[in-house]
């Protein structure tokens, strides 16, 4: 039996053999299976033997006709985290700025720009870069 490159704390049936995963995985499958219904999930680290570098290879080219085909794409960031819910406040906030502005490049200098205007965080409806909330933005990247 195959086994992950990476040591993993959590086992699970595939079948009827056991299967090493991470921690954060098996948070993630058990977060994201139905009780009640079968679903099937791709899960790269599982379907492709990560041992073997040739098919990695050549899964990794099939990637955009897996998701292509997919009826749904879920990503998984971890567990919730008490600064999350910041992060995705801000992310709602610069979705309604979009929808208002239209796009703008963001930059470290603390200015906003796009073709044809040049505004402070602020004035694009966002909050200032002091703010918790872009902290817990980049922590998720």
């Amino acid at each position: 039996m195959r086994r992950s490159l990476i040591p993993a704390e959590e086992n699970i049936l595939l079948g009827h053999s056991s299967f090493a995963v991470r921690p954060n995985l098996y948070a993630a499958l058990r977060y994201l299976r139905h009780r009640e219904t079968d679903r099937i999930i791709f899960i790269d680290t599982i379907c492709i033997d990560q041992s073997n570098n040739e098919e990695r290879s050549i899964t990794v080219r099939m990637m955009v006709e897996i998701y292509a085909h997919a009826s749904q794409t879920l990503i998984w960031l971890g567990i919730a985290t008490e600064t999350d819910k910041y992060a995705f406040g801000l992310f709602r906030e610069f979705e309604k700025s979009f929808e208002k502005h239209g796009f703008f490049h963001v930059d470290n200098t603390n200015d906003i720009s796009g073709t044809f205007l040049t505004h402070s965080y602020e004035e694009m409806g966002l909050p200032s870069s002091d703010q918790i909330a872009w902290g817990a933005a980049a922590t998720l990247f």
